[in-house]
Order: structure tokens, then sequence, then C-alpha cells
């Protein structure tokens, strides 16, 4: 592990911390190759929707496929933390009505938690570590919801 990942596991997490946390992960650690694409593909799915804000309906389903998809590969894999995100996006999502900035930025949350869990290697439900990602996620959409 790096001393970037340590500090991350003794740090509180924050939106902000999954943020920067995320875009260090990418470019310079290891993660697994399966949760890795599959990261990419949601990523790309929300740049589709917020490139295109009058024709996203598609785009949303697609997106909502994937991370429906997400919440049994995770389980799979022993990420149940992966799961237990997934299924918190998909349910948010099923709320919207089209995406907005303030939405687009819960949906990229979510998908920067994965890329933690992902990255860090957090197996099962995480423990304390899990429920911080999951309270931090929780505190994303009382906040912008």
């Amino acid at each position: 592990d790096s001393p970037i990942g340590c500090a991350m596991r003794t740090t509180p997490l924050t939106p902000q911390r999954i943020e920067t946390y995320s875009r260090i992960s990418i470019s310079g650690h290891r993660k697994s190759s399966s949760l890795g694409k599959w990261g990419l593909k949601l990523e790309a799915a929300l740049e589709t929707i917020t490139a295109a804000p009058g024709a996203q309906d598609d785009a949303i389903e697609k997106f909502k496929e994937l991370a429906h998809e997400m919440r049994g590969f995770g389980g799979t894999f022993d990420y149940n933390l992966i799961t237990a995100i997934s299924d918190q996006l998909f349910r948010v999502m099923e709320q919207f009505k089209g995406i907005n900035a303030q939405q687009a930025m819960i949906i990229k949350v979510h998908i920067d938690s994965m890329k933690v869990v992902s990255t860090e290697r957090i197996k099962g439900d995480g423990g304390e570590r899990g429920e911080q990602v999951m309270s931090g996620l929780r505190s994303v959409i009382a906040k912008f919801t």
C-alpha cells in the first residue's frame, strides 16, 4: 500500500476525499481490472448523459442497467460494498427525472466510491470503512436532493 492509501484508511471519508482519492487511484494505483472496467463503463455512460441533456432518456436507462449489473457483480467477488453502493445508486436514479448538475455530482460520487472500494480492495461489507463510505454517500444524497 502507498502512504496515500494508508492515510485514507485513517482519515474520515468525505465526498471531497472520495473525489481526490479517485483521481489519485486512477493515475497511480493498480486496481481490479474487472471492477476498473465497470467503473469506466459507468463513467462513459455518465458522460453520455451529461453531454446530451435533450436526449438523456436512453442514456439514463443504459446507466441504470449498468448500475443494476454492478449490484450482482459486487457480490460475486465478495465486494458487497460495491453491491450496496450500486444498489443505492440505482435507487437514487429511479427518483431522477432527467439529470441536472447536482444529480450528476451524486452519481459521480457513487462511481468514485466504487473506485475507492476497488483500489483499497475493501472486501465484504467493509466493516467500519464500509460504513464510512455509505454514510458519506447518504450525506451527499441528503445534501443535494
